[in-house]
């Protein structure tokens, strides 16, 4: 893939409504998925890891703040932003590259609208599997590997020194499979681990280490109480 900035700081979004909901509750959610708010707790996580990284960062401030369009992203931004590094932060940039997988049908409907409507997808998903099925509406991985591979060639991210993302789970496993040239078995068994919890802060820095993954930082891992979350 394209060239990482010397240092690349991702934050996944703090949990929103969405991951305290199953799939066929947010089918009936009136709300948008790119438009689902941060839940209390989501606002607690996001305040944990704005400490750790004003502790942690200090002087180190990044010289790029980016954001997808989804409102949860955002408003984890804002609270990173306000309570962790304050004044010294520049306005972050909202860039669509940075959207999380979009499932199509599968994002909108709940499992007995596609059983009744769609047959013939829910047979051809199973068939090409995740990696590579593509749904009417959706995304399919390579499609976001091509928004990413666009996102990390953009010679405004190329003369960077210091990348701050605050970003979406399942975008963040395609990032990692591009870096560290996975194939798609262990991207999938990646995937399925679903080992990136709200608000983790994940680094990398250019060249990427050969030893594997890095290891993920909870913030908020034992001051507030773990409950269960679904990737939305």
């Amino acid at each position: 893939m394209a060239q990482l900035p010397k240092r690349l700081t991702f934050v996944r979004h703090a949990k929103s409504t969405g991951n305290t909901m199953t799939a066929d509750q947010r089918a009936d959610y009136p709300i948008p998925n790119h438009q689902y708010p941060l839940t209390l707790v989501g606002h607690m996580e996001a305040k944990h890891a704005a400490n750790y990284l004003r502790l942690t960062l200090k002087d180190a401030v990044p010289d790029l703040f980016f954001q997808s369009t989804f409102l949860r992203s955002q408003a984890t931004m804002e609270i990173l932003m306000r309570e962790g590094l304050g004044h010294r932060l520049q306005a972050p940039i909202t860039d669509s590259r940075l959207d999380e997988k979009w499932d199509g049908i599968f994002h909108e409907l709940s499992k007995k609208e596609l059983e009744q409507r769609y047959p013939d997808q829910i047979r051809l998903r199973k068939r090409s599997g995740y990696y590579h099925y593509r749904a009417p509406g959706g995304e399919n991985c390579p499609d976001v590997e091509l928004r990413i591979q666009s996102f990390f060639s953009d010679p405004l991210i190329v003369n960077a020194n210091h990348v701050l993302i605050v970003g979406h789970g399942r975008w963040f496993f395609i990032l990692q499979k591009l870096i560290h040239n996975m194939t798609v078995q262990e991207f999938i068994e990646l995937k399925e681990k679903e080992d990136c919890p709200n608000c983790s802060i994940t680094e990398y820095f250019n060249p990427p280490s050969h030893r594997g993954l890095p290891e993920s930082v909870n913030p908020w891992k034992d001051k507030i109480d773990e409950q269960p979350t679904d990737f939305a």
